[in-house]
């Protein structure tokens, strides 16, 4: 499956994977696609909020590498996603939205992260999110305002939160990042597993700055599609 415009921009994460295992395509070409995509999107909707492009280069240089000695790289090879900016990724700088974070860069990645990397997916940014996470419209004093992409008689709304970035991202073929993969995020509502999927936003002796511990938070993907969500929860 082919995006509009004729590049791997809206193929689902199941497409994705196999065509990079099986050498169709290199995770290469599929990661300048997307960064190509966000370059061009992303300034209208402001969701993608840090652009790990130089990691995400080097990363899927080695994806193809490894696939080029035949080396087994995982369920999601190639697939890029992104990461809510409360969710610590190696490297990468998480703010939580918060001046006080600014310059933030996490040594190690949560583990939601650090599966998503396992199963060779692809990080190529973090995504906005209300300070800390504390409400429900996607705006903090770092970044300012995201919008949502659906505007029905051309009027702009919000995309909501805390979530707004991640949500903004996936939820048009406009989009930042309209389908691959799994954008990884933290939710709200009771689940069997709240705490089992650790996020930090510091380091690992701060799970995080807003309460991830909660019996009423936890991680998951949010994906446009049912082989998206498949994937994701083969990586798992």
């Amino acid at each position: 499956m082919w995006g509009n415009d004729g590049s791997w921009v809206g193929s689902d994460a199941q497409t994705i994977a196999r065509a990079v295992t099986n050498r169709e395509v290199s995770a290469s070409q599929v990661l300048d696609d997307h960064l190509a995509h966000i370059k061009a999107r992303n300034p209208e909707l402001n969701a993608v909020i840090t652009v790990a492009e130089d990691q995400a280069i080097r990363a899927a240089d080695d994806l193809d590498i490894r696939i080029g000695r035949g080396e087994d790289v995982g369920p999601l090879a190639g697939v890029p996603f992104t990461v809510k900016d409360l969710i610590a990724t190696a490297g990468v700088r998480t703010t939580a939205g918060s001046r006080a974070l600014e310059h933030n860069v996490p040594s190690v990645d949560a583990p939601a992260v650090a599966a998503m990397r396992a199963a060779g997916a692809i990080l190529v940014g973090k995504t906005n999110t209300p300070e800390f996470g504390a409400s429900g419209l996607t705006h903090n004093d770092l970044f300012g305002y995201t919008v949502n992409p659906l505007r029905p008689g051309g009027v702009s709304r919000s995309p909501g939160g805390s979530s707004g970035g991640e949500a903004a991202a996936i939820s048009s073929p406009t989009g930042t990042v309209p389908s691959p993969g799994a954008h990884v995020m933290s939710r709200r509502g009771r689940s069997t597993e709240a705490g089992s999927v650790q996020r930090y936003c510091r380091d690992e002796s701060t799970r995080s700055t807003s309460a991830a511990s909660s019996s009423v938070r936890a991680i998951g993907p949010i994906v446009c599609s049912v082989p998206c969500m498949v994937a994701g929860l083969v990586s798992r």
